[in-house]
């Protein structure tokens, strides 16, 4: 018979111990769930294993988890679709069972550095939200986080393509200035919040402008995973590179302008189609 979840671990346990459907791993680790909403019935599972090298089986060499269609993440997250993969990890489509939403998945890879850039990120997200009641800033809002084998899991509100592939579908030959005057305007309140709240994008491209919908002007402005505030500076080397501040490539100590630079070159590509400059090396 069909569970009736929500359930805590222990009465998922219960009826599953001498049913399949979980794997071994799975009855050891459930118990420390207190509310299971979703469990990936059927789903082609990883059978983790203490004996497995890599996170029990569960990561690949690189710390990446290794993601199964239609299994659950935290018990919770239904796995419907791969949405791209980046240095920090992998990005997934999935359900939320227990809001019932659709909703972006951030799962950070399983290695120090990422995972300690990733708590950066997610302070910077909570204080961004915290401070934007109403949503009326145009940034990317965080929905809710966990610990999941060893994987920092962020979820966030899901939308649709980013300006890059907009200007893609385009045929890479700009769009009207009334269209990129809507952009503008959205993309400069959330710099001006950015900077009332002492926060520095640092990799402000047009991969990390998304629409809301496919149809509509709305944007919002995502990825903090580089980003940082203004007195607490760690990095030097930021910024991708045809949108990277003069006094970045100078190494010179840099501020919130940063941005601003950044902003003036993914206008122009909005106009022109094509980057104003793409530079294949620093020197260049």
């Amino acid at each position: 018979m069909e569970l009736q979840l929500p359930l805590s671990g222990a009465k998922v346990l219960k009826h599953y111990l001498k049913r399949p459907g979980l794997t071994e791993y799975e009855k050891s680790e459930i118990l420390d769930y207190r509310q299971c909403y979703f469990l990936g019935i059927g789903a082609q599972k990883i059978k983790g294993s203490r004996s497995q090298q890599y996170n029990f089986g569960y990561d690949d060499e690189r710390g990446d988890y290794s993601v199964v269609l239609q299994d659950h993440i935290a018990y919770r997250f239904e796995v419907l679709d791969f949405l791209g993969k980046g240095s920090f990890g992998q990005a997934l489509k999935c359900v939320d069972h227990k809001t019932k939403e659709i909703v972006a998945l951030k799962v950070i890879r399983n290695k120090k550095k990422f995972q300690h850039q990733a708590g950066v990120e997610l302070k910077i997200l909570l204080h961004l939200k915290e401070n934007d009641p109403d949503d009326t800033n145009n940034i990317i809002r965080i929905k809710d986080y966990c610990m999941f084998r060893k994987h920092l899991v962020i979820s966030f509100e899901l939308f649709s393509i980013n300006l890059y592939e907009f200007i893609k579908n385009n045929n890479f030959e700009g769009v009207s200035l009334s269209l990129i005057r809507r952009f503008a305007i959205q993309i400069l309140q959330a710099l001006k919040y950015l900077r009332e709240e002492s926060l520095i994008h640092c990799d402000l491209k047009p991969e990390n402008i998304l629409l809301k919908s496919p149809d509509k002007s709305g944007i919002k402005v995502i990825d903090f995973g580089s980003s940082c505030f203004s007195n607490e500076r760690i990095y030097t080397y930021i910024q991708s590179r045809f949108y990277r501040a003069p006094e970045i490539i100078l190494g010179i100590p840099y501020t919130t302008a940063i941005d601003m630079w950044s902003f003036g070159c993914i206008l122009t590509e909005l106009f022109t189609g094509v980057p104003i400059f793409p530079g294949e090396s620093e020197q260049e």
